[in-house]
């Protein structure tokens, strides 16, 4: 791995989201769990932000 992938998609509240990703990066498979449910619970609060 140890690709260190920047990207912006123009949202600050997606972009920090998408940021914790990179906490998988040598982290021990049995924390991605905590990190995925993160990032995909903040992805959706901004995307029920967005909807109204």
């Amino acid at each position: 791995m140890g690709q260190d992938v920047s990207v912006s998609t123009g949202d600050a509240a997606v972009d920090e989201a998408l940021s914790r990703l990179t906490d998988l990066d040598g982290a021990p498979v049995r924390e991605h769990l905590q990190v995925l449910e993160a990032v995909h619970d903040a992805l959706q609060a901004r995307l029920a932000d967005a909807e109204g």
